[in-house]
């Protein structure tokens, strides 16, 4: 069966001033690489701690890691669900996911809370998730496209975050699309939209060869500017476009490989996360 191809790469960066330790953002993604039994041909999340003293790093950990495990958890203790599923049933997942991070944010980031931004494709179909300014866009034949509606308020301060003090799971932006040969995803923290306009980031992409000249593009533009904010991207750019998994017959794998920070990839039907060090 014909997979969706998917190259990418991601940047994370203290605000102007800071160092490593005083990033709050938190970024992971994972790319299937065409293989016949990965359950997903890429997955992202991009969160942004929002709080005080130590919290905020804390709150966008907890929210990258719950997400990314949850979606692991829920494929290799049901694997039989992978036939079944369609385009629907993952914006439910989806939407399952931000509710488990929602709740282990309150529990290991007490004082904290994030925001955040989650793509998973699957074959021709684009399906996003975003909470609080943290945002997802989509540029197709040239044209950029934000994905969700920000959540914030008159002064642009996030209304829904991840954690807090709220006891239902959060409310979340969903979206779904179709992409193309050619098209690019971007999942970013707040820090990116402070950095470039939906133009600025729509010309990089354009002029981009790769994702990784599309990071070296915006680390230039973040040291320029000294940005006072954190700025986390993860730019995917579509190679191929395929079937998704659940066009198969329904005996497939769906592990996922080891989780490691600085590149790499599962072996066999596995996805391997990655980050990008600043």
């Amino acid at each position: 069966m014909r997979r969706t191809l998917i190259e990418a790469a991601a940047l994370t960066m203290a605000r102007a001033g800071g160092d490593a330790s005083d990033n709050e953002d938190s970024v992971r993604y994972a790319a299937g690489k065409g293989h016949p039994d990965a359950w997903a041909d890429f997955v992202a999340v991009v969160a942004d701690g929002v709080g005080t003293s130590r919290e905020p790093a804390a709150a966008g950990r907890a929210a990258v890691e719950t997400w990314l495990q949850f979606l692991e958890r829920r494929f290799t203790e049901r694997p039989e669900d992978l036939a079944a599923f369609d385009e629907v049933q993952f914006e439910h997942l989806l939407r399952e996911c931000f509710a488990q991070a929602h709740r282990q944010v309150q529990r290991l980031a007490p004082g904290g809370s994030a925001t955040a931004a989650g793509v998973c494709i699957q074959g021709p179909w684009l399906l996003a998730a975003t909470v609080g300014d943290a945002r997802a866009y989509h540029l197709t034949e040239g044209i950029l496209h934000q994905l969700t509606e920000d959540q914030v308020d008159s002064g642009g301060n996030p209304t829904d975050v991840l954690g807090g003090r709220a006891v239902s799971p959060v409310a979340a932006g969903y979206a779904k699309a179709s992409i193309s040969p050619g098209d690019w995803i971007v999942a970013c923290s707040d820090g990116v939209i402070k950095t470039l306009s939906p133009e600025a980031l729509a010309a990089l992409l354009r002029a981009a060869e790769s994702p990784q000249t599309a990071v070296k593009a915006l680390k230039e533009r973040v040291r320029a500017q000294k940005v006072d904010d954190d700025v986390t991207a993860v730019f995917a750019r579509v190679d191929q476009v395929g079937e998704p998994f659940w066009a198969g017959t329904g005996d497939r794998g769906s592990g996922i490989g080891d989780q490691g920070s600085g590149g790499g990839g599962g072996g066999g039907g596995g996805l391997g996360f990655s980050v990008s060090d600043s």
